[in-house]
């Protein structure tokens, strides 16, 4: 049962319009061009209709309010409808409110009960209560004439649509759809597992290999450490012999100081005794000469 309307930026609704149904006969009377048929529209609009010929629109961004007399273009179409089920549920809301929402960008939203959603949530939740834009809920012009004239196989969609069968349709092929998927993935998951049951011998093989090849990287890598360890060991005997030799050719060289110094110090005293023996020469020659001028000096006489 229709509760409520609330209409802003629709078509001709440029200014917001809020209607309350109550039960029984609701009637809305108007001239021609005072927009009956854009608010039976709004209502289809509002439960997902896709197709903007059924609005009598060339695209879906003419719903929107255009501009006139002195009004400028709306940037947005909303209409919520609020709805309640027919027979009660006490397990399930007492009002159900769907919402449709279009910029004049071509972005549009649904919400559920104030909840952004799906379009397919909102044929869910209309279709509980036996509406849908395909439904007979809502008659529009010429409507009745093609009703009547219609196949017998289109007048049963319309029927089922409107009883809720088409709902449970819906359900069972998504439901089908969903199988036919499932069952897909699960032949290809046996698929895998056959093939991995073939490749089992090989990946076994492999796995081994893999594993032994990880124990030679830890047996070649403790080598590496042994060997490092070892290396350090000859390199630290080494270090200590160096040093032991560096010790004793610093003791030699010190030995072979003490050896020079006294070399040195014995030539410094030879030097000394040589000058003085020099030196004791020439006074002995001194007086030689002396000697000599004096025996001249005698055999002159």
């Amino acid at each position: 049962m229709l509760r409520r309307l609330d209409i802003r930026g629709f078509k001709s609704f440029a200014t917001p319009v809020n209607l309350e149904f109550g039960p029984g006969v609701n009637v809305i009377v108007g001239p021609n061009g005072s927009g009956k048929s854009n608010l039976a529209e709004a209502i289809v609009w509002s439960m997902g209709e896709q197709r903007a010929t059924r609005l009598r629109a060339a695209g879906m961004t003419e719903v929107v309010f255009s501009g006139g007399e002195g009004r400028p273009p709306a940037g947005i179409a909303e209409v919520r409808l609020t709805v309640s089920p027919p027979h009660p549920d006490p397990q399930q809301p007492a009002e159900t409110e769907v919402a449709r929402r279009l910029t004049r960008g071509g972005e549009a939203t649904y919400q559920l009960n104030g909840a952004t959603c799906r379009l397919l949530d909102v044929h869910e939740a209309l279709g509980t209560v036996g509406l849908g834009p395909d439904a007979l809920a809502v008659i529009r012009q010429g409507q009745v004439e093609a009703v009547c004239t219609a196949r017998p196989s289109e007048l049963r969609a319309v029927i089922e649509e409107a009883a809720g069968v088409a709902l449970s349709r819906r359900r069972r092929r998504r439901a089908e759809a969903k199988l036919s998927r499932v069952a897909d993935r699960l032949e290809r998951a046996r698929d895998l597992a056959t093939e991995l049951t073939r490749r089992q011998a090989t990946l076994e093989r492999q796995a081994r290999a893999a594993a032994r090849a990880a124990d030679l990287d830890v047996q070649i890598a403790a080598a590496r450490q042994r060997l490092a360890a070892s290396l350090a060991s000859v390199a630290l005997r080494d270090e200590h012999a160096a040093t032991t030799e560096v010790a004793r050719c610093a003791g030699a060289r010190d030995a072979a100081t003490v050896v020079l110094d006294a070399a040195l110090a014995a030539r410094a005293a030879a030097d000394g005794v040589l000058r003085e023996r020099l030196e004791e020469q020439e006074r002995g020659r001194e007086l030689v000469r002396g000697v000599q001028s004096t025996l001249e000096r005698l055999r002159g006489r």
